[in-house]
């Protein structure tokens, strides 16, 4: 089956991780991202994109139990940093077309609001101008995990609002399996997060070794022939219901690990945006595409990385036949924030968010990464026939709920 991610962590990396182990981390200074040279930004590792999140949140001093607005259709990591920063996450939905925040929903609850996080959902550009205007001057923080690479009016996203957070992990534009960084354009922000950032303890050789040897057992599971099992896993009931109820932790070390930074680096000096090439790609999956399905258009305002490949079905039911449909057929198809609003209720959620609600049931990611071989791309283009429901065979509805 073809996995949705690219997990590209061998034993060059692994190498790498050992030997930034053996050394102080580098003096990497404030220019080393390369695609915010002659943005006007700094830019500061961290541990995870959570940690630069965190570092944001609190370098801007915002009162006690501050609000901050977040679209509840995201990872709960991220309001759950919120919580860990001392604020108070307030809940936005979102729009049915492009999948980011809800400007209506937004302009509507913007006096409870002390400072928004802006997803950039699925790395698509959301609108800055129209959510700078709604916000009237109240801090804005970019969440960029899927961003790296998309542009609004021509500035990189990360590089629009107060500060921005990406991260590194596995199912991220820039894959090294760890690490992050927090960005701002705002002086005294900068300061005050390099100040936090320099709290903490270094990593220790223990925890990188062993940092190091789950990345390298991840990249396995994400191969060729494990990723069925681990997919089968991950659909599992146990499975979901524990992920609706996991907690996931700030680290109280904000910085980035010394087993990090070599990969971190080693992989920026390759990595590049290949939007042409998965521009291709999409548009072939856009025109086979049935009546009632749909992938957000390209955006007016902005150009987007094409990384992560989201698409919506009309309705749950034809949702969940479809995955069933391409996981059957060999492409690694799945939800993706499914266990979002439920696990929201927990952190004061309280089901104000229809949209939010549905698409959850009903967005699901292909596998789009720049990894994918040209047949592959084929295979996966091909297979999207099969989310017409009048091709071939029609699986129970129980299923493929399962799906």
């Amino acid at each position: 089956m073809i996995a949705p991610y690219l997990v590209s962590y061998g034993l060059k990396e692994f190498r790498t991780a050992l030997q930034g182990l053996t050394r102080p981390f580098p003096d990497v200074g404030r220019d080393w991202l390369p695609a915010f040279r002659g943005a006007g930004v700094e830019a500061f590792p961290t541990y995870r994109g959570r940690e630069g999140q965190y570092a944001l949140l609190r370098a801007l001093r915002l009162p006690p139990n501050a609000r901050v607005g977040v679209p509840i259709l995201t990872h709960p990591v991220v309001w759950q940093t919120i919580v860990a920063a001392g604020m108070q996450p307030v809940f936005l939905d979102v729009d049915p077309v492009t999948f980011g925040v809800n400007l209506a929903d937004l302009r509507k609850k913007r006096d409870r609001l002390d400072c928004l996080i802006l997803v950039h959902a699925f790395g698509y550009p959301a609108d800055f101008d129209a959510v700078s205007e709604i916000m009237q001057g109240k801090p804005i923080l970019e969440d960029c995990a899927h961003a790296l690479g998309s542009t609004y009016r021509g500035r990189p996203l990360g590089s629009l609002g107060d500060g921005s957070f990406f991260t590194f992990l596995f199912s991220k534009p820039l894959s090294a399996g760890g690490g992050g960084c927090a960005i701002t354009r705002r002086p005294q922000l900068g300061a005050e997060v390099s100040r936090l950032l320099g709290e903490g303890r270094e990593e220790t050789f223990l925890h990188g070794i062993r940092h190091s040897i789950e990345n390298l057992l991840v990249s396995v599971a994400y191969g060729k022939f494990c990723y069925p099992l681990l997919t089968w896993l991950t659909y599992s009931r146990l499975y979901r219901r524990a992920s609706t109820e996991m907690s996931y932790r700030v680290s109280p070390s904000l910085r980035m690990r010394r087993s990090d930074w070599g990969v971190v680096a080693a992989h920026i000096d390759h990595w590049k945006v290949e939007c042409k090439k998965n521009q291709e790609f999409w548009s072939g999956i856009r025109r086979r595409l049935p009546e009632g399905w749909h992938i957000p258009p390209e955006p007016e305002w902005g150009e987007w990385n094409h990384w992560l490949l989201p698409m919506c079905g009309p309705t749950q039911e034809a949702t969940a036949h479809g995955i069933a449909r391409l996981r059957s057929h060999g492409v690694g198809a799945r939800l993706i924030y499914v266990y979002s609003p439920e696990g929201g209720r927990a952190y004061g959620y309280s089901g104000d968010c229809p949209e939010a609600e549905r698409l959850s049931r009903s967005v699901f990611v292909v596998p789009a990464h720049s990894g994918l071989s040209s047949r592959e791309r084929a295979h996966i283009v091909d297979s999207i026939r099969l989310l017409n429901p009048r091709h071939g065979r029609t699986f129970p509805v129980g299923r493929a709920r399962e799906a």
